[in-house]
């Protein structure tokens, strides 16, 4: 999360009354002009550790199944918000069954050495290379958060072609200036950040109860 945070969850953790205290693994986005405590961390409670973003995309992180990356974006005055993109992994693709059906490899156990595109050493002595008997990978799909903003362009890049981006519409596509003033988008600027990052499906949220769903969302591509 943002700078400052493990200094909160530091004095959360003061503040509590529970017999056992949690321990955060903890990652903070550093923004360069962000001036805070320079609090060190009792180690038992928060591991910490920090990234600069370089050209302007923090890696947040990355397993075996997806990949995290962020960026910052204005939002109130000397106050900035953070737009994440979590991109899943290619998927592998089908095992063609047929194709090890007629080798004499049945389903079982084997598939998931074949899955893996290991080299098998079969009973008969036949040796067969996993990957020759998969279907092409799958994309992984993606997502873009974006939230909190008054300007989220610096996301577009990030965001290309995600399947779905969630994004803050805190007022109706008239109402730019107060947008602009209040530190928020709306509906309408959305709207062209999805457009400009080809996104397969935009999802509004943050807007006020007084405006109806049907409203809001009619008036983002207008």
């Amino acid at each position: 999360g943002p700078q400052g945070l493990g200094e909160f969850l530091n004095v959360m953790g003061m503040t509590n009354t529970f017999e056992t205290k949690p321990r955060f693994n903890l990652h903070e986005l550093v923004d360069p002009g962000y001036i805070g405590s320079k609090r060190q961390y009792p180690k038992n409670q928060i591991e910490m550790r920090k990234s600069d973003p370089g050209f302007g995309v923090f890696d947040v992180c990355e397993d075996e199944k997806c990949i995290v990356k962020a960026v910052m974006l204005p939002h109130a005055p000397n106050m900035k918000s953070i737009a994440y993109v979590v991109q899943e992994k290619s998927i592998v693709g089908n095992v063609d069954v047929k194709a090890l059906t007629a080798r004499g490899v049945l389903p079982g156990p084997i598939y998931k050495k074949i899955k893996k595109g290991e080299t098998i050493t079969l009973p008969n002595g036949d040796v067969i290379n996993g990957a020759d008997f998969l279907g092409a990978p799958k994309p992984g799909r993606k997502i873009a958060i974006v939230l909190d903003n008054k300007d989220s362009e610096g996301v577009v890049d990030l965001a290309y072609g995600a399947d779905v981006m969630i994004h803050e519409s805190s007022f109706e596509a008239g109402l730019h200036e107060a947008a602009e003033r209040k530190g928020h988008c709306t509906s309408k600027m959305a709207g062209k950040t999805a457009r400009e990052a080809g996104v397969k499906q935009l999802v509004l949220t943050h807007f006020s109860n007084r405006y109806a769903l049907l409203n809001s969302v009619s008036l983002v591509f207008n």
